[in-house]
């Protein structure tokens, strides 16, 4: 009987303590505009510091998923191709 309680405290503590592990995630979105204040469309967003990029819709639009919590510097590369 003893070692049934010490598997159930082993198991409760194994799941207790992925919760504690666990965290946080986000989504972070935006948009790019110009100093007109339109919006680039086909520009690169890097989240600074980490491998994720993601190109801007054709409304200057960005979505990054599963974010996780912290503070980041977002930085923006668009090719200017003249009309």
């Amino acid at each position: 009987m003893r070692i049934i309680y010490k598997l159930l405290l082993l198991i409760f503590l194994s799941a207790a303590s992925t919760g504690i592990f666990a965290q946080a995630r986000y989504d972070v979105s935006g948009t790019v505009t110009n100093e007109k204040g339109e919006p680039l469309k086909s520009a690169t967003v890097f989240i600074g510091g980490s491998e994720r990029v993601m190109p801007t819709d054709d409304n200057g639009r960005f979505k990054f998923t599963n974010v996780a919590q912290g503070t980041f510097r977002f930085l923006c590369r668009c090719l200017d191709i003249p009309h």
